[in-house]
């Protein structure tokens, strides 16, 4: 028996992180900046994904046996498994001018 709601997927959210300098010139500014995306996923693996479990089958009929009128199938052991899925972090530098 599953519980109830036992299928519904948990909360995930991501955080970004973005660093940038202005450095003023003689007639404008440059800006260097640095941006990390899904920071939680940068210090855990297992931080900052989708566990999701979505729409999986839990077994499949084979064949049916009338000698016994009952029906043969196998059983999907990966049935509620939750893969992981989701953006791995990842890292931009950048450089804004202006005049």
């Amino acid at each position: 028996m599953a519980e109830r709601n036992g299928g519904v997927n948990p909360f995930y959210g991501t955080l970004d992180l973005r660093l940038s300098k202005k450095i003023k010139l003689f007639k404008g500014y440059i800006e260097p900046s640095v941006e990390l995306f899904n920071v939680a996923n940068a210090l855990n693996k297992k931080w900052g994904v989708d566990h999701s479990i979505g729409n999986t089958s839990i077994y499949t009929i084979k064949g049916f046996d009338a000698a016994t009128n009952t029906y043969k199938y196998s059983v999907n052991t990966n049935a509620g498994v939750s893969s992981l899925g989701g953006n791995p972090y990842q890292f931009q530098l950048g450089v804004r001018v202006g005049f």
